[in-house]
């Protein structure tokens, strides 16, 4: 088939104008382990909202799992994943584990994960879904020495990643 030089000009434009487009977002865990304040924070973001926040990315995935700034460390969400944090009154153990993404199916083909989290033989997350694409509502942990644990949830398709800013609800458990 011959292309007019209409139609190849637009082709061009697609494949150098939007290269970005093709490029896949990839979910981010942040965990904040603050000594000094007592928090200890696990927040599903996406690679984007790490740039922004924080001017930084996985350049080599393969080799780079993790990047630590100041209290956090952002691991990058694929596979298994384990950390520590070690406040004044505990040490925590987190573990998450990504579904292995697929070639087909929604959002990736199921890349959420579930996360745990325990201290001293005891479980105060267990099994509970991070980075679920297909709910509306933005969902984290947070335990505060001088609160407790509470789960956290702002609502809007694609929170970590927008603009817009909505109402945050947190509530205690454990």
């Amino acid at each position: 088939m011959k292309l007019t030089p209409l139609v190849r000009g637009h082709l061009l434009s697609v494949i150098f104008v939007y290269p970005s487009m093709a490029q896949e977002v990839r979910n981010v865990l942040q965990i904040k382990c603050d000594v000094k304040s007592g928090v200890l924070e696990i927040r599903p973001i996406d690679e984007a909202a790490l740039g922004r926040s924080t001017g930084r990315d996985f350049q080599q995935p393969n080799s780079q799992k993790f990047i630590s700034i100041g209290s956090s460390k952002y691991h990058l969400a694929i596979g298994r994943l384990h950390d520590k944090c070690t406040l004044i009154t505990r040490k925590f153990k987190i573990s998450v584990n990504y579904a292995a993404p697929k070639s087909h199916g929604t959002c990736g083909g199921s890349p959420f994960g579930i996360l745990n989290v325990s201290s001293d033989g005891e479980n105060h997350i267990h099994g509970e879904v991070i980075h679920d694409c297909m709910n509306e509502v933005e969902t984290w942990f947070r335990f505060s020495e001088v609160k407790g644990w509470e789960r956290c949830q702002r609502g809007g398709h694609n929170i970590s990643s927008s603009s817009e800013r909505f109402d945050v609800l947190c509530s205690r458990f454990n």
